[in-house]
């Protein structure tokens, strides 16, 4: 039998053993629920959506700083080119909540797992397996109930085409954000600690871009109830939601990632419906739930590590 290698560490205060595939889904799919509270927290709080964005960013550069702690020799130009990818995720993902409904302008963004599909073979040589192709097409499947559907007018979508237009933008940088993840993710110790720093960097961009907007934020002031959510956005929907983004993409392949993570977008539904009032038609609902049922069980699957 041949002699196992050394297990590389990880960054930060994480387990000192790479985590097994399950564990790997399970992180991405807290990730998801936390995530999936985004568009009725942006919705909810009277900033403009660069504020909250600025804000939200600020506030988790901090957050996953402190978690992740990468070392020195992680801050390289392809952690800032991911970081960036992510930064211009987070900003119109909070601008397109603004204009569109929170539940078209995630799943809008999901369109990403479409692009991951097509590239993930060629950028990051990550097969497709036919397990893969079954789920795809239930997603798929699940997508066009959605959209059939139709979107329900809404008081809180103020210009659903516009919002929609950075909705579906979102959706490439996204793509390109977890394709970079997972490439960073590949290469050992060091890949990891780049994959840190590459989060740490996009929100910190993010945050420095919309300085000028937030300094209206600075002279007027903020209410406690913006405060909360801002904090809320910040610490878990942000930070802590990409520590565990980050670990998951260390056992699970970038395709099977932005399939788990679909789950995000159906959460969306049911959170926004309580929350804001925003309703969906039957065929919609029908649409969420193939989405749920075929991410639930690509988790419960039969384990498969990812390529390192």
């Amino acid at each position: 039998m041949a002699k196992p290698g050394p297990i590389p560490p990880t960054v930060g205060n994480a387990a000192t053993a790479w985590p097994p595939p399950l564990q790997g889904r399970a992180a991405l799919l807290v990730t998801a629920l936390l995530f999936s509270t985004g568009g009725a927290v942006i919705k909810y709080t009277p900033l403009s959506g660069l504020q909250i964005a600025g804000l939200r960013a600020g506030l988790g550069a901090i957050v996953l700083l402190l978690l992740l702690r990468p070392p020195r020799g992680a801050w390289t130009l392809s952690a800032l080119a991911v970081g960036a990818c992510q930064g211009a995720t987070l900003a119109l993902f909070a601008l397109a909540n603004k204009l569109t409904t929170a539940t078209g302008g995630i799943f809008l963004q999901y369109t990403a797992s479409f692009y991951v599909l097509l590239l993930s073979p060629l950028l990051l040589k990550e097969p497709i397996s036919h397990r893969d192709w079954a789920y795809i097409a239930l997603f798929a499947l699940g997508a066009i109930f959605f959209f059939l559907g139709g979107e329900l007018p809404q008081p809180t979508a103020s210009d659903p085409r516009l919002g929609n237009l950075l909705g579906l933008a979102s959706g490439a940088t996204w793509a390109a954000t977890l394709l970079g993840l997972r490439w960073l993710a590949r290469d050992g110790t060091d890949g990891a600690a780049k994959a840190a720093a590459s989060v740490v960097l996009g929100n910190a961009l993010v945050f420095f871009t919309t300085l000028p907007w937030l300094t209206e934020v600075a002279s007027a002031g903020i209410s406690t109830s913006s405060a909360a959510a801002i904090g809320w956005l910040g610490v878990f929907q942000v930070g802590i939601a990409y520590v565990l983004l980050q670990r998951g993409f260390r056992t699970v392949r970038a395709v099977e990632a932005s399939l788990l993570l679909l789950v995000e977008p159906v959460l969306a539904v049911a959170i926004t419906s309580m929350a804001l009032g925003e309703t969906q038609s039957t065929l919609s609902l029908i649409g969420a739930a193939i989405i749920l049922s075929a991410a639930a069980a690509n988790a419960a699957g039969p384990p498969t590590r990812a390529s390192t």
